[in-house]
Protein backbone atom coordinates (compact mmCIF):
# COMPACT_ATOMS: atom_id res chain seq x y z
CA UNK A 1 0.00 0.00 0.00
CA UNK A 2 1.92 3.27 -0.97
CA UNK A 3 0.49 6.50 1.27
CA UNK A 4 3.25 8.78 -0.28
CA UNK A 5 0.15 10.49 -2.83
CA UNK A 6 -2.39 10.78 0.57
CA UNK A 7 0.39 12.82 2.19
CA UNK A 8 1.60 14.95 -0.49
CA UNK A 9 -2.12 16.00 -1.25
CA UNK A 10 -2.59 16.67 2.49
CA UNK A 11 1.02 18.84 2.01
CA UNK A 12 -0.10 20.43 -0.18
CA UNK A 13 -3.77 21.42 1.09
CA UNK A 14 -1.86 22.94 4.01
CA UNK A 15 0.90 24.74 2.36
CA UNK A 16 -1.94 26.55 -0.93
CA UNK A 17 -5.12 27.15 2.13
CA UNK A 18 -2.21 28.77 4.93
CA UNK A 19 -5.44 31.17 5.74
CA UNK A 20 -7.59 28.05 6.70
CA UNK A 21 -6.03 27.93 9.92
CA UNK A 22 -6.15 31.64 10.73
CA UNK A 23 -9.76 31.34 10.31
CA UNK A 24 -10.13 28.69 12.29
CA UNK A 25 -8.06 29.87 15.08
CA UNK A 26 -10.38 32.99 14.81
CA UNK A 27 -13.81 31.43 14.52
CA UNK A 28 -14.29 32.13 18.32
CA UNK A 29 -14.59 35.57 17.96
CA UNK A 30 -17.36 35.94 15.39
CA UNK A 31 -20.13 37.68 16.89
CA UNK A 32 -23.52 35.99 16.05
CA UNK A 33 -25.49 38.18 18.16
CA UNK A 34 -25.27 40.97 20.12
CA UNK A 35 -27.95 43.28 21.88
CA UNK A 36 -26.87 46.87 23.36
CA UNK A 37 -29.21 49.05 25.84
CA UNK A 38 -29.93 52.59 24.35
CA UNK A 39 -30.00 53.74 27.45
CA UNK A 40 -26.01 55.46 27.98
CA UNK A 41 -23.81 56.28 31.02
CA UNK A 42 -21.68 59.63 30.94
CA UNK A 43 -18.08 58.88 31.03
CA UNK A 44 -16.23 59.17 34.37
CA UNK A 45 -19.47 58.14 35.69
CA UNK A 46 -19.77 55.89 38.32
CA UNK A 47 -21.08 53.29 36.10
CA UNK A 48 -18.31 54.14 33.74
CA UNK A 49 -15.46 53.62 36.73
CA UNK A 50 -17.40 50.24 38.22
CA UNK A 51 -17.78 48.59 34.37
CA UNK A 52 -14.13 49.43 34.40
CA UNK A 53 -12.94 48.07 37.16
CA UNK A 54 -15.46 45.01 36.91
CA UNK A 55 -14.15 44.33 33.33
CA UNK A 56 -10.52 44.45 34.44
CA UNK A 57 -10.72 42.11 37.17
CA UNK A 58 -13.09 39.73 34.78
CA UNK A 59 -9.61 39.67 32.72
CA UNK A 60 -7.66 38.99 35.34
CA UNK A 61 -9.30 35.79 36.52
CA UNK A 62 -9.86 35.08 32.88
CA UNK A 63 -6.48 35.08 32.08
CA UNK A 64 -5.32 33.04 35.27
CA UNK A 65 -7.84 30.61 34.43
CA UNK A 66 -9.76 31.37 37.71
CA UNK A 67 -13.29 32.11 36.75
CA UNK A 68 -15.37 30.18 34.73
CA UNK A 69 -18.39 31.73 34.81
CA UNK A 70 -17.25 34.99 35.96
CA UNK A 71 -20.07 36.59 38.22
CA UNK A 72 -19.98 40.35 39.60
CA UNK A 73 -22.16 42.65 41.20
CA UNK A 74 -20.60 46.31 41.79
CA UNK A 75 -20.99 47.72 45.44
CA UNK A 76 -20.74 51.23 43.95
CA UNK A 77 -23.22 51.43 41.43
CA UNK A 78 -26.04 48.93 40.39
CA UNK A 79 -23.83 46.57 37.65
CA UNK A 80 -24.10 43.00 37.61
CA UNK A 81 -22.12 40.94 34.79
CA UNK A 82 -21.81 37.62 34.03
CA UNK A 83 -19.54 35.54 31.39
CA UNK A 84 -18.44 32.33 30.44
CA UNK A 85 -15.98 30.72 28.15
CA UNK A 86 -16.79 27.59 26.32
CA UNK A 87 -14.83 24.36 27.91
CA UNK A 88 -13.94 23.69 23.81
CA UNK A 89 -11.24 26.53 24.51
CA UNK A 90 -8.70 27.08 26.76
CA UNK A 91 -7.51 30.32 28.72
CA UNK A 92 -5.47 31.83 26.17
CA UNK A 93 -8.45 31.72 23.57
CA UNK A 94 -10.64 33.00 26.30
CA UNK A 95 -9.08 36.09 26.81
CA UNK A 96 -8.79 36.27 23.42
CA UNK A 97 -12.33 36.03 23.14
CA UNK A 98 -12.99 38.73 25.78
CA UNK A 99 -10.78 40.81 24.29
CA UNK A 100 -12.64 40.93 21.28
CA UNK A 101 -15.79 41.27 23.41
CA UNK A 102 -14.32 44.68 24.98
CA UNK A 103 -13.64 45.79 21.46
CA UNK A 104 -16.78 45.14 19.80
CA UNK A 105 -18.39 46.73 22.80
CA UNK A 106 -16.22 49.64 22.29
CA UNK A 107 -17.24 50.20 18.95
CA UNK A 108 -20.70 49.01 18.65
CA UNK A 109 -22.37 49.79 22.20
CA UNK A 110 -20.06 51.96 23.85
CA UNK A 111 -21.26 53.30 26.84
CA UNK A 112 -24.44 51.35 26.97
CA UNK A 113 -26.25 50.70 30.59
CA UNK A 114 -26.70 47.46 29.38
CA UNK A 115 -25.23 44.70 26.76
CA UNK A 116 -25.29 41.11 25.70
CA UNK A 117 -22.67 39.72 23.77
CA UNK A 118 -22.56 36.05 22.33
CA UNK A 119 -19.59 35.08 20.81
CA UNK A 120 -19.30 31.64 19.23
CA UNK A 121 -17.07 30.45 22.66
CA UNK A 122 -17.85 32.86 25.22
CA UNK A 123 -20.13 35.45 26.79
CA UNK A 124 -21.02 38.28 28.36
CA UNK A 125 -23.88 40.18 29.32
CA UNK A 126 -24.34 43.37 32.07
CA UNK A 127 -27.11 44.97 33.21
CA UNK A 128 -28.24 47.87 35.79
CA UNK A 129 -30.49 44.86 37.34
CA UNK A 130 -29.79 41.31 38.68
CA UNK A 131 -30.47 38.67 36.09
CA UNK A 132 -30.02 35.31 36.22
CA UNK A 133 -30.25 35.03 39.69
CA UNK A 134 -26.72 36.93 40.06
CA UNK A 135 -27.34 38.22 43.58
CA UNK A 136 -28.62 35.31 44.74
CA UNK A 137 -25.41 33.35 43.52
CA UNK A 138 -22.87 36.26 44.83
CA UNK A 139 -24.97 36.55 48.51
CA UNK A 140 -22.97 34.14 50.08
CA UNK A 141 -19.36 36.44 48.80
CA UNK A 142 -20.00 39.92 47.90
CA UNK A 143 -20.84 42.06 51.51
CA UNK A 144 -21.09 45.34 50.12
CA UNK A 145 -20.92 47.88 52.75
CA UNK A 146 -23.55 49.30 54.56
CA UNK A 147 -25.96 46.41 53.73
CA UNK A 148 -27.36 43.71 55.95
CA UNK A 149 -26.16 40.32 55.71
Amino acid sequence: MNTAPLCTEILVTLFAFPFLGAIAADAYTQIPNMICNTAQFTDGSVFDQALSKTTNNLMTVIAVGKANPFIAKSCETNLFMEAYCNESIGTYECTDCFNAIKNDINNMCKNSLGVQVTLQDCNLRYETYSFDQIEEKLKPFVKCPGTTP
